[in-house]
């Protein structure tokens, strides 16, 4: 999978960039490069050793643009709801809708990313989920320093009415509470977004809340 961001702050993206300077500009550029290296019989330079089969190729995005670079491509799509809570319903839309056929892909194909926070009560999800919620509010706002809180501390933590208005502002594009409250809010997000399939982001702070979650969501499905 590919993205035009690094996935991190402007800090780390500077100091992954060959010349301190990320070149977001040139992501269409380098995609059609990174397809060449990967899937043409010939290419310069040479990459050997060559890979024992095709290499599927997916396009991250949560933007016009990255929807449809990814139907010009003819590449699958994955809408990261998760990464941008506001994403536009209409964008896979807008992918099929651009959609090329490629040798790699003959239809459209779109995942729709989104967050899940699944527990065995509805308070315990509030739970994970604040913690989560908290924790990317700080990192936002440069008051993190790199820890993270516990759920212990989440729950002690003052909301005010910034931590509260980001927290309003992701409710609507994650699937959080009861395995059957789960289940119902990704079928109205992925029907909502025209997904084709659905892609789960269960970050806690302990694993075997993590695990649980998991856990849950499978057997709402299974």
């Amino acid at each position: 999978g590919i993205g035009r961001a690094p996935g991190a702050d402007m800090a780390t993206a500077v100091a992954l960039a060959t010349d301190g300077r990320p070149k977001f500009d040139a992501f269409p550029a380098l995609t059609a490069q990174l397809s060449e290296y990967l899937w043409s019989e010939k290419t310069s330079p040479i990459v050997s050793p060559r890979p024992p089969e095709k290499i599927p190729l997916w396009m991250l995005g949560s933007s016009p643009d990255s929807a449809v670079l990814a139907a010009q491509r003819g590449l699958p799509y994955n809408l990261g709801l998760f990464i941008n809570p506001q994403a536009d319903t209409r964008l896979i839309g807008l992918y099929k809708s651009h959609f090329q056929p490629s040798a790699q892909l003959a239809e459209p194909y779109a995942i729709l990313t989104l967050s899940v926070f699944c527990a065995d009560t509805e308070e315990q999800a509030r739970a994970l989920q604040l913690t989560y919620d908290l924790n990317l509010f700080r990192f936002f706002t440069g008051a993190s320093n790199g820890q993270s809180m516990t759920p212990q501390e989440a729950l002690s933590y003052p909301l005010g009415p910034q931590e509260r208005a980001f927290i309003a502002s992701r409710e609507n594009s994650r699937a959080s509470g009861t395995v059957q409250q789960v289940r119902q809010k990704i079928e109205q997000l992925a029907a909502l977004h025209q997904a084709d399939e659905i892609m789960a982001v269960t970050n806690m702070y302990y694993l075997e809340d993590r695990k649980r979650s998991f856990q849950l969501l499978q057997s709402a499905f299974g």
